[in-house]
């Protein structure tokens, strides 16, 4: 998978075919994952791209953040 920092994607995003890593910084904000990987491709493989993409996303978004229900503490005097 290659990296490419973010000033550079916005440049070429549309011509890349494989899964890129955007970098700012040297750090990661994203990853692009290009749905048309050529040009006669199903509805239903766009469909099943999607899915695989999204689930990827809610994997990780559960390892990153707390499922725990926010529950503010109260100030003093009220």
């Amino acid at each position: 998978m290659d990296k490419t920092p973010s000033s550079e994607f916005r440049k070429t995003f549309s011509r890349l075919t494989d899964a890129t890593i955007v970098t700012v910084n040297g750090h990661i904000i994203g990853e692009w994952v290009p749905v048309r990987t050529s040009r006669y491709q199903t509805i239903q493989e766009v469909k099943a791209t999607l899915d695989r993409v999204r689930r990827d996303v809610d994997e990780v978004a559960g390892e990153r953040f707390n499922s725990r229900p926010f529950t503010p503490v109260p100030k003093k005097g009220k």
